[in-house]
């Protein structure tokens, strides 16, 4: 939760969380030199000196401040937001209509297929509009096969994330583009085609080869501007596997076209003009198709087919491989038709126009998609870069408390403790796996709807014979499952180890390591081996450039030799325990997670 503070002799706004810490820049003026050239005293607007509260004025506010937050907290929400109005504050929180119906919907996820939910629902009047799709038999699995980035705030990175093309929501509207383009110039060719029909221009001398030119040129033109059309239905639908076969046809229909060009001018060029015409050629095409055959023939063969291949199989690099592709088409098309237009050949003028008009509109697209990505990535920067300072300043606080540094030292004997007896096993779920009739991700979802009520009781245990705090969790929402999955994962969804998780808060790195000790010695657990990287209160874990700041420590683990488990089938299913320290927690808690999400979408990690 966070407060807006508004002194009376201020005329700019600080900003509070439930610690009393200021948020945004401090409202004081800090001249760089006063009279003389020597530095000034800082002072507020209204010219009285700065000075700053000492450490117990400090803690007193903040006890203040979480005070006031309780009491807000048993308001009504109209009555709530109208004494902070009345205050001078402003504060955002959830209300309480929207906490309820959060529990609601946490409780009737864990019976997703359950019958029974549409009458207890009922008799409050209320209907579930959005279930999980896993309640209905291949809905999961069908929008594993279908997903695509809807996250606004991630909208402006998608393109550049590893799934790059084929889940940005801008992806559709490229190949539209493509498409409408292609389309185009396949109605030229047509009507070129009528015009020299009506025009006497072909007689029954005309060459066979150059008939079968012009119509394989419209065609083409027309066949993959179809294709162009379908791709971006299919990725509006979301079914990325359909069009990156439909992107697999546009290139081998590319590749045929431009073997094609190459046997028209090889055929061609061998032979004289005056014995073209003889033949039966007409001029337009002894002048200008054999020479636009070789500028088609290289785009169709190496640069379409290549720049296609690549967004199939390095998605990741999606932006750059566009814009390479297209830049090298455009300007190979301006420096064909300037050539050939200084040779006087006037025909070529119009193309020349259309060629340089992409090009202008290739740069500003490019420019303000590369624009907008950095823009976003400044953001997320700033949002982790201030998280960050508030959690490693929370950090050096405790560290500098001698009885907390050396609870961090048995903290460290307890996670070299658990990881001694950890097994050594790869950190993914079953691919194979059935439970319940159902396979793959839906598989997964069922198993974690069955071993979290598990999980949960073994948690609570562990809180309280370690003395720490426990803290529910539901089943990891199917959105942000399959975000991650496509943000992190490239699509493997066997890597989603935290679909089934909990927490336990501690007051001191003692207790905590009590806790690990507890867990590596439960006979029913097998924790699974991980990197050093998920003990992150460890003193030597650079926490600013590895997690933002954020501290935990993060186990994996299978309800191995767990009875109920075993029963239900499900003891391979892998879940994540996470360790807090109170101080951290409670920064996390309050709006350290939001923080956290908002930075993520703007990177669309």
């Amino acid at each position: 939760m966070t407060a807006k503070v508004v002194p009376a002799h201020a005329s700019t706004v600080v900003h509070l969380d439930n610690d009393g810490n200021a948020l945004s820049d401090s409202i004081v003026e800090r001249p760089t030199a006063g009279e003389g050239g020597a530095r000034a005293l800082a002072r507020h607007p209204d010219g009285t000196p700065v000075c700053d509260p000492d450490t117990d004025e400090k803690v007193a506010a903040r006890e203040l401040v979480r005070e006031a937050v309780v009491l807000l907290e048993q308001l009504s929400d109209a009555r709530a937001t109208a004494v902070l109005t009345r205050c001078g504050f402003e504060m955002s929180f959830e209300t309480k209509a929207e906490k309820a119906l959060k529990m609601v919907t946490h409780a009737l996820s864990a019976y997703p297929c359950s019958l029974e939910w549409a009458a207890v629902l009922k008799e409050a009047g209320v209907k579930w509009t959005k279930p999980p799709l896993r309640g209905t038999r291949g809905a999961l699995e069908a929008r594993l096969r279908s997903w695509t980035e809807s996250d606004k705030s991630a909208a402006n990175s998608s393109l550049f994330s590893s799934t790059g093309i084929w889940t940005s929501p801008k992806s559709k509207w490229v190949f539209a583009l493509i498409g409408a383009f292609l389309l185009v110039l396949s109605i030229i060719v047509l009507l070129q085609l009528l015009f020299f029909s009506f025009s006497g221009h072909f007689t029954q001398r005309t060459h066979a080869l150059e008939l079968a030119n012009i119509c394989i040129v419209m065609l083409f033109d027309a066949m993959v501007a179809m294709l162009c059309f379908a791709t971006s239905l299919t990725l509006h639908g979301g079914n990325q596997l359909r069009a990156r076969r439909l992107v697999l046809m546009i290139a081998a229909l590319s590749l045929v076209f431009g073997l094609w060009c190459a046997f028209v001018a090889v055929t061609t060029l061998l032979t004289a003009n005056e014995d073209l015409l003889a033949q039966g050629y007409s001029e337009h095409f002894v002048e200008n198709e054999t020479r636009n055959t070789f500028l088609f023939g290289s785009i169709c063969v190496v640069i379409i087919p290549g720049a296609l291949i690549l967004l199939v199989r390095y998605p990741a690099r999606s932006y750059y491989t566009l814009t390479t592709s297209l830049f090298v088409v455009i300007i190979e098309f301006i420096i064909y038709n300037t050539v050939y237009l200084s040779l006087g050949n006037a025909q070529q003028a119009p193309w020349l126009v259309i060629s340089l008009v992409g090009f202008v509109c290739l740069v500003l697209v490019s420019t303000v998609t590369y624009r907008q990505r950095q823009l976003a990535l400044r953001e997320s920067k700033a949002i982790r870069e201030h998280e960050s300072l508030r959690y490693t300043m929370e950090w050096m606080r405790l560290c500098n408390d001698e009885i907390f540094a050396a609870g961090l030292r048995e903290l460290n004997s307890g996670w070299d403790y658990v990881q001694g007896k950890a097994s050594v096993t790869a950190k993914r779920q079953q691919q194979d796996g059935q439970f319940l009739g159902y396979n793959g991700i839906e598989a997964l979802f069922h198993q974690a709807d069955a071993i979290n009520p598990l999980l949960q009781v073994k948690a609570a245990q562990w809180a309280k014979a370690a003395g720490g705090v426990y803290h529910t969790a539901g089943v990891k929402a199917e959105a942000r499952a399959l975000q991650k999955v496509f943000r992190s994962y490239r699509g493997d969804w066997t890597c989603l180890c935290d679909l089934v998780r909990t927490s336990i808060v501690f007051h001191s790195p003692h207790d905590l390591a009590l806790c690990l000790h507890i867990i590596a010695d439960d006979s029913e657990v097998e924790v699974l081996r991980t990197s050093n990287d998920k003990c992150r209160l460890r003193a030597d874990f650079d926490a600013e450039k590895r997690s933002g700041g954020y501290r935990d420590v993060q186990l994996s683990l299978r309800l191995a030799n767990h009875t109920e488990a075993k029963r239900l089938n499900c003891a391979v299913h892998i879940a994540e325990v996470q360790l807090h320290l109170e101080p951290i927690y409670r920064i996390k808690s309050d709006d350290g997670h939001i923080a956290y999400v908002r930075a993520r979408n703007l990177a669309s990690d």
